[in-house]
């Protein structure tokens, strides 16, 4: 993301929807390969125009099964840096605590 950011002016609109293998101008992040899933992950999702990441969760525990964690990026025109925040669809306890290794 911090690639195609640079790449881009520190401007991400033009991503598109889990485009993980397009060209970095083509509104891709220019990978091989989308990623794989794990055992605790069942599915990622890139998010259009914004570059958020959705991690969602599988085999963790019964309330953080299916919880999704979001990874959004903040880029700035001019800048190599990378700011992001973390949130999480989990909202209350334990599911919090089940997850807490992931935010």
């Amino acid at each position: 993301m911090a690639e195609y950011s640079q790449f881009n002016g520190g401007d991400l609109s033009a991503l598109t929807a889990s485009n993980w293998t397009g060209g970095q101008t083509a509104g891709g992040l220019g990978l091989t390969a989308a990623p794989t899933t794990t055992n605790e992950i069942s599915g990622y999702a890139l998010t259009a125009a914004t570059g958020a990441i959705v991690v969602t969760l599988q085999n963790i525990g019964s309330c953080g099964n299916g919880k999704t964690i979001t990874f959004t990026p903040a880029a700035t025109a001019g800048s190599n840096v990378m700011k992001w925040t973390v949130t999480t669809s989990a909202t209350t306890a334990p599911c919090t605590t089940e997850i807490a290794k992931w935010v």
